[in-house]
């Protein structure tokens, strides 16, 4: 029982943080400002996310719908999933949905404008870190795992999808840093009145890469890239499918959304049919 603590306080964790920024009550008020970057910042104004630009708060509004209603009943079917004839299949699936939640977290704490909740994500940062690195100390890194795909066409497309993806979001996320550095003004409007951009920050420095390299060393039939392939290929759906949710809520404010609109389901519906084939091969 004791071993299912870390398990159910990240699950409520979750789901209260993304319910309360749906619902927290707060009157709307809109204001706007300069920030010290001489961009002007329209402010969300309501609820948890009061003070988060406008664009951004909607985005986080969009992501906590996915994690309410998809990611955390995930995570409990996964874990208790492990426990079937397909443990090695879950196993890699509930650590996936895990990685979500670290990537999720990670951001909302560094992210979010500091509110209420800041010592919830804190929390919700530290379970989902832990069970993280919990579920992967259980892998076979040998390739115990893999050994009906070795050499497989599928683990190939797997490779290559997740090369290509990670090479054209870092593309995108480059084409919003270099283009000011370049120019002199040295601030991207995307900066708003954030003090770094964090999540072209951690996405370049190691999500992006793990992920490319990932593809490399399955390519090279390393052991290690193989089990950071499928872990990988696991979470790109759900975080795609939070981004895509992301996209339609600002194209229903107006925001500009291509390509974004095109490249995530695409790399998210890929990444799900490459990993639904490699769920047979998994012992």
């Amino acid at each position: 029982m004791l071993r299912w603590i870390p398990l159910i306080l990240l699950g409520l964790g979750s789901a209260f943080a993304s319910a309360a920024g749906l619902f927290w009550p707060g009157e709307l008020i809109r204001t706007s400002f300069t920030s010290v970057h001489g961009i002007e910042v329209e402010l969300y104004g309501r609820g948890l996310y009061a003070f988060m630009p406008a664009e951004v708060a909607i985005q986080g509004v969009a992501q906590d719908v996915v994690t309410l209603f998809v990611a955390v009943p995930l995570l409990f079917w996964f874990y208790f999933k492990k426990r079937t004839s397909q443990r090695a299949n879950a196993k890699y699936a509930f650590a996936s949905v895990v990685l979500y939640l670290v990537l999720t977290w990670l951001f909302y704490l560094n992210m979010a404008m500091f509110n209420a909740l800041f010592l919830v994500y804190a929390l919700n940062l530290g379970l989902s870190l832990y069970l993280f690195f919990k579920a992967v100390g259980a892998f076979d890194w040998k390739g115990g795992d893999f050994s009906t795909v070795q050499g497989s066409s599928v683990l190939r497309w797997g490779a290559w999808w997740l090369m290509g993806s990670s090479g054209l979001v870092s593309f995108a996320w480059l084409s919003m840093v270099v283009p000011p550095l370049w120019s002199g003004e040295v601030y991207p409007p995307e900066l708003y009145h954030f003090t770094t951009l964090v999540v072209q920050g951690f996405d370049l420095a190691i999500f992006l890469p793990l992920a490319f390299l990932s593809g490399l060393w399955s390519l090279l039939n390393q052991p290690v890239g193989k089990v950071l392939l499928v872990l990988y290929l696991g979470f790109l759906p759900l975080l795609m499918l939070a981004l895509c949710s992301k996209v339609l809520f600002m194209a229903y404010f107006g925001a500009e959304v291509f390509p974004m609109i095109v490249l995530m389901p695409t790399i998210g519906i890929g990444a799900l049919i490459i990993r639904w084939q490699l769920s047979g091969y998994l012992k």
